[in-house]
């Protein structure tokens, strides 16, 4: 995606930091677990709208699906909650 190389170094970084840190911890029994949540209608998707084709043209149409699709943050939200529960103890971000 042009022009959008600080977004995609810090996703990439949020993973790395989640698997060094739970092999870190892994000792202590602290379970440390990252959520990709994939497409969520955000301000960004706001704001590569307004940007138009300037965002990148794949990337504008892109982000015309994904507020036609209205994905909500609800299901994110219900992982977050599996994720903290002891239904989920043998998952580790490692």
């Amino acid at each position: 995606m042009p022009r959008f190389s600080a977004y995609s170094a810090s996703k990439a970084g949020v993973v790395r930091l989640t698997e060094t840190v739970a092999e870190d911890v892994r000792e202590s029994g602290v379970r440390v677990n990252a959520i990709a949540p994939g497409a969520v209608n955000t301000r960004l998707v706001d704001e590569v709208l307004a940007a138009g084709e300037r965002a990148g043209a794949d990337f504008y149409e892109k982000a015309i699906e994904q507020k036609l699709q209205a994905h909500s943050a609800g299901a994110r939200a219900e992982l977050a909650v599996f994720l903290a529960s002891p239904a989920a103890a043998g998952l580790r971000g490692d």
